[in-house]
């Protein structure tokens, strides 16, 4: 891909995280609002890929609590797509929970998206489950994947 940052969602980028959820992704997106709630909320972690002149390309978020992180959006623009913007996403999730100590990162993806299972395959998720009728629009199951953190040694007691 051409140059792009990958920085954090602000309540000045969340909008435009909004609209791009809304043209790149079926079913129901999530609103303004609630963009601008993730970015205010210290449990999220969101990041978005910015072109040089400031358009957001792409959005990846998380929840997390307690160590146990949760995605709630991947969504690259179309024109941007198979050009590694999803991956440098993801990484950019998974550094943060490395950073955080997290004990695993989880995700739902429709059981049909070959694309979204290899790329997250691939970055070492492993499937955990399956939700039947997860998605609405349309009706379909969601794979539940996880890619576990090895804890941090601990260090020995004098």
């Amino acid at each position: 891909m051409e140059h792009y940052t990958i920085c954090p969602m602000t309540a000045a980028t969340a909008p435009a995280a909004a609209a791009l959820e809304r043209r790149a992704l079926p079913g129901e997106p999530w609103s303004d609002a609630a963009f601008l709630a993730e970015a205010a909320n210290p449990r999220a972690r969101y990041r978005v890929a910015l072109s040089p002149d400031g358009e957001v390309l792409g959005v990846a978020g998380m929840q997390g609590v307690l160590g146990e992180y949760s995605v709630t959006t991947l969504a690259v623009a179309p024109e941007a797509r198979r050009k590694g913007l999803g991956r440098a996403l993801m990484q950019a999730l998974i550094a943060v929970c490395r950073e955080e100590s997290a004990l695993f990162l989880t995700l739902e993806v429709r059981a049909s998206n070959a694309a979204a299972i290899a790329l997250y395959r691939s970055l070492g998720f492993a499937a955990e489950g399956r939700r039947p009728n997860f998605y609405q629009d349309p009706r379909e199951d969601a794979l539940l994947l996880t890619l576990r953190f090895s804890p941090a040694p601990e260090t020995e007691k004098s």
